[in-house]
Order: C-alpha cells, then sequence, then structure tokens
C-alpha cells in the first residue's frame, strides 16, 4: 500500500505541475487577447493542447492507481476520493500531511487556471462584442 501511496503522491505532484504550466500559458493569452494577435493565440493555444494531452495522459495513470489503492481498502474506487485517502492515513500523520499538501496544491492549481480562463472569456466576449458593434 505505502508505494501506492507514494506513487499517487507522484501522480499528483505531476499532475499540479501541468496545471500550474497550463495556467502560466492562459496567463500569457491574457495580453494576445487584449492585443487581437490571432497567430501568436494560435500559437498558444497549440501549446496548451500539448499540456492538456499530457493532463489526460496523467489523469489515466491517477484512475489505474486508485483503482489499484481501492482494490486494496476493498472499496468501490468511484467513491474512492482524495479526501478519503488523506483520512486512511490518519495513522501515519507524516505520510497524511504530504497527501494532504499534494491534495491542496492540485486544488489551488486547477482553482487559479479557472480563475485566468474565467478572465480571458470575458476578454473574448467583449471583444466579439465589440466586433459585432463595428460591423
Amino acid at each position: 500500500m505505502a508505494s501506492l501511496i507514494d506513487n499517487l503522491r507522484d501522480i499528483l505532484d505531476r499532475e499540479s505541475e501541468a496545471y500550474e504550466e497550463l495556467t502560466t500559458l492562459s496567463r500569457k493569452k491574457t495580453p494576445v487577447i487584449i492585443k487581437g494577435d490571432l497567430p501568436q493565440l494560435q500559437a498558444i493555444m497549440d501549446e496548451e493542447q500539448l499540456v492538456a494531452e499530457k493532463i489526460n495522459h496523467i489523469e489515466k495513470e491517477r484512475s489505474n492507481v486508485m483503482k489499484e489503492i481501492a482494490k486494496v481498502l476493498n472499496t468501490d474506487v468511484e467513491s474512492l476520493k482524495l479526501m478519503d485517502m488523506i483520512r486512511v492515513l490518519e495513522r501515519r500523520p507524516e505520510e497524511q500531511q504530504k497527501m494532504a499538501q499534494c491534495h491542496d496544491r492540485l486544488k489551488t492549481a486547477v482553482y487559479q487556471m479557472k480563475q485566468v480562463n474565467d478572465q480571458n472569456k470575458g476578454l473574448i466576449e467583449d471583444a466579439l462584442e465589440m466586433n459585432q458593434f463595428e460591423m
């Protein structure tokens, strides 16, 4: 079980890094959207696609490890969440803390990415409205 937990933490760290990379790319898009530089926007979106593919691959790894952990714990993988994993590690506080930190980092990375994407979405909607108004 310990190796599965270590593997899961490694996967969560890689997933957090990928989301942080995606957030950085989304932040790079903001001034490009404002300028209306479509070729540069396309280049950034191509980079984002590569990172999104990496995230999908990592998600598959995470799903497989969660299935293995669910077998060991004799529980349904569909109901097994990261918070459950943190609770399972109650008797090993150091491991529990590391898992909680991984969870928090991933949660923060996804939240930040959502915030930047929402901002960019608003900028794109404003640009479209301006184009329609000018027409």
